[in-house]
């Protein structure tokens, strides 16, 4: 056979390649066939990577880690105020990541998006890498980072400056690893070191993903340690399995123990209701699948069935397993108020099964064009139609928060860093705790309590987006010297509405734990001005000589509180 005649045979497995001579003409030729795939699928990733890019954005809650990273390099330690030890994030590798940009003096905004690009990409090689061996082709394999890739959600959340596509992609490298071992039945104490360290440095990014780790973990030792090698080799086998994430993890534990004072973070007790959010998390799993139009496709399960089982059967059962246990989490925790950021580390299997499925289930490659582009389609209508839905917040409405105008939430900080000059002795409160906190650099009250172990066990219970589930009440507030409450921003145009007085109930909104015999008598509602037309509405609870200097200075408007709505409108 001559180089022209090279031919690739199509196996059930990856390509499988017969040369009868090894003349360099031959092999440049089969070199030059092995690179064309490795660089489509390059091209592919770097297309999609640039989708992502289009799709960036900044959502509120990055700006905590911000904040404790920005502390951490004043040398004030990993914390939310200045001298109090509470773990309220639940991302401590992502936000020690963070204090990367404050040490190089860039924007932290555009480093996590990098960051988070760069991740996105490694997700995508891994992916790609796992599917070609299962799905037995590399076109198909590049089709199921395309049907990943332009996922709407995956695509996003590749930004947005939270840890998610890091966690999405140290579970993509730990399930590759755990397949390819399985596939060739060789796992070596080094690749067992190197599988263990990813499993540390995941539940660094995030503690849930020890769920995960459920699937890959139990499949290492087992396949690892089955046969007939030596004791002192399966010794060193699992020593080199369990090791370094043990050491690694412990040393943490008794880090977080001995700083923070336990080892469970101050998020968990703020996020988790112990009275059952089963139905919320179920709406939010099934919200998923619906905006996607991914239930049609369970009617090709009945087909898969009906024919023989594949050798890449393993491989399907684990990626299943994984997607299963993964959404079962979710739904036990209640979702998430974020436009479904949860179900990102486990797109990556769900769209080679995806892929898996089509091509199993129909035979016609025209009708498995079909249900490729429906999937596509499906990302596409989600993208164009999804808003607020049952407590579950949009991206384009995480983004306004932060980067939406007129007037948004850092033109709120940066504005009210200026006006106190930084001063830590004015505290306020706020639900909005991210940009705001970080760019005012005052000192916050979280009132959902992520930062506060009071409010997060002994808060008043709400019923509110998924997430939060205690509030701060207005007798803790004044007890903890809270000069302005911000609540959730009220922003208004002081060129249309000028109120005579405020009703705080409507204002903040604090019901329905407000009680207006809690308010200071001395109490009253500030317009803090943002820009010449637009001002920020805040309940003035406790008053100080430094706000009283600053509304003098910057033309603050004092409206008085209306204690009785009754007796005001009888005094019309």
């Amino acid at each position: 056979m001559t180089a022209p005649d090279a031919r690739i045979l199509l196996g059930g497995g990856p390509e499988q390649r017969t040369l009868s001579t090894n003349s360099v003409a031959e092999k440049a030729a089969i070199s030059l066939v092995d690179a064309r795939p490795n660089l489509t699928a390059a091209a592919a990733v770097i297309a999609l990577t640039g989708l992502a890019w289009a799709n960036r954005f900044i959502q509120d809650d990055a700006f905590i880690s911000f904040r404790y990273a920005y502390n951490a390099v004043q040398g004030l330690g990993l914390v939310w105020n200045a001298g109090e030890r509470v773990e309220g994030y639940t991302n401590f590798l992502w936000t020690v990541l963070m204090t990367v940009p404050h040490l190089l003096h860039v924007d932290p905004v555009l480093f996590s998006q990098l960051a988070g690009l760069s991740f996105f990409a490694l997700t995508l090689l891994f992916t790609y890498k796992t599917a070609v061996p299962m799905l037995g082709s590399r076109g198909l394999a590049l089709t199921s980072i395309i049907v990943l890739g332009t996922n709407f959600t995956f695509s996003s959340y590749a930004t947005g400056g939270l840890e998610t596509q890091m966690q999405a992609c140290l579970a993509m490298v730990s399930l590759y690893i755990v397949l390819e071992n399985l596939r060739t039945g060789s796992w070596s104490i080094r690749g067992l070191a190197v599988f263990s360290l990813v499993i540390a440095v995941s539940v660094l990014t995030r503690p849930d993903s020890v769920v995960l780790s459920v699937i890959c973990v139990p499949l290492a030792a087992v396949s690892s340690l089955r046969g007939q090698a030596a004791r002192q080799r399966k010794l060193a086998q699992f020593a080199g399995l369990f090791l370094p994430a043990l050491v690694i993890l412990s040393a943490w534990m008794l880090w977080k123990y001995w700083y923070y004072g336990s080892v469970i973070p101050n998020t968990f007790y703020a996020k988790v209701s112990m009275d059952s959010s089963f139905s919320v998390g179920m709406n939010y799993v099934s919200t998923f699948f619906t905006s996607y139009w991914l239930w049609p496709f369970a009617l090709l399960v009945p087909f898969v069935l009906k024919r023989p089982f594949p050798d890449s059967l393993a491989g399907v059962l684990v990626l299943t397993a994984f997607v299963v246990i993964w959404c079962a989490y979710v739904v036990v925790i209640g979702g998430d108020f974020m436009e479904f950021r949860f179900m990102v580390p486990v797109l990556p299997p769900l769209a080679m099964l995806l892929v898996w499925l089509i091509v199993r289930a129909l035979k016609r490659p025209m009708l498995q064009a079909c249900f490729i582009g429906f999937a596509l389609v499906g990302s596409l209508h989600h993208a164009l139609t999804f808003e607020y839905f049952r407590g579950i917040e949009s991206i384009s409405g995480l983004s306004g928060h932060v980067s939406g105008t007129p007037v948004n939430w850092v033109d709120v900080g940066k504005s009210l860093g200026r006006m106190f000059d930084y001063n830590e002795d004015v505290t306020i409160a706020t639900r909005a705790s991210g940009a705001i906190s970080y760019y005012s650099k005052l000192r916050v009250m979280d009132m959902l309590g992520l930062s506060d172990p009071w409010i997060a066990t002994q808060g008043y219970p709400i019923e509110s987006q998924p997430g939060h589930k205690r509030l701060a009440p207005l007798d803790y507030l004044v007890r903890s010297g809270v000069n302005l409450v911000i609540g959730h921003p009220v922003i208004i145009d002081t060129s249309r509405l000028r109120l005579p007085y405020y009703d705080v109930l409507l204002l903040m909104p604090l019901a329905p734990i407000l009680r207006y015999e809690d308010l200071p008598e001395t109490s009253s509602v500030a317009e803090i001005p943002i820009d010449a037309q637009y001002s920020l509405v805040a309940l003035y609870l406790v008053r100080s000589p430094v706000v009283d200097r600053v509304a003098a200075q910057y033309n603050w408007r004092i409206v008085p509180v209306v204690r009785d709505l009754q007796q005001e409108e009888l005094s019309k």
